[in-house]
């Protein structure tokens, strides 16, 4: 019963019958990726009108783009470190350890920006935003691109982390651009945006007018 419950309670809090947007998706990862590194604010533009639900907004981008520069990232550890290891005698973690850790990497990232994406959908109609756990996730997701890119190179010595640094300052510049883009609009009491119809205005306006 409790576990019912349990259930019950997660998926009310993941909403995973939300909708948002009523244009087609952007089917190219590549594409995508390139379109918010170099061209954000047009991007950001089509993020906030694209068809989608919450599963949407992390898939397949963070399958192409997170997971697969983590995995890569572990790879390339375990091989450079494995050669150092040997010749300075020290042991080092294995290719296996190193894999399954970066796929923890991952899971937790995701949880992460999953929660952070209802944090922003909870205090969003206070900066009069609107009050979206899609859209919220849609920036915390594609605003990540930078840091992503930049686990290729965390085994890096000092460099990987100056590239980790520069992409997260990057993210975050990209995360500030996407919710004034994507989240744009003055929410009601129940969260949607407020839109006055064209048509009833220019009906109300005729008949004004006509009296």
């Amino acid at each position: 019963m409790s576990d019912s419950l349990t259930m019950h309670h997660v998926t009310r809090w993941l909403n995973l019958s939300e909708r948002a947007g009523s244009q087609p998706r952007e089917q190219s990862v590549v594409k995508r990726m390139c379109d918010v590194l170099l061209r954000p604010g047009a991007t950001w533009q089509l993020i906030r009108e694209e068809e989608g639900g919450l599963v949407e907004a992390f898939m397949p981008y963070t399958l192409f783009v997170g997971l697969i520069p983590v995995l890569v990232g572990s790879l390339l550890s375990a091989m450079i470190w494995g050669i150092f290891g040997v010749f300075l005698g020290e042991r080092v973690f294995g290719t296996t350890h190193l894999f399954l850790q970066g796929l923890a990497s991952y899971v937790y990232w995701m949880v992460a920006l999953l929660a952070c994406g209802k944090i922003v959908q909870l205090v969003a109609p206070t900066f009069h935003r609107s009050e979206s756990g899609v859209l919220s996730c849609r920036v915390l997701v594609y605003a990540s691109t930078p840091s992503f890119i930049a686990v290729l190179f965390s085994w890096i010595p000092l460099i990987g982390s100056l590239i980790s640094l520069v992409a997260l300052l990057w993210s975050l510049l990209l995360m500030f651009q996407g919710f004034q883009s994507v989240l744009k609009g003055v929410p009601s009491e129940n969260g949607a945006n407020t839109v006055v119809p064209k048509a009833n205005v220019s009906n109300s306006t005729i008949e004004v007018i006509h009296s």
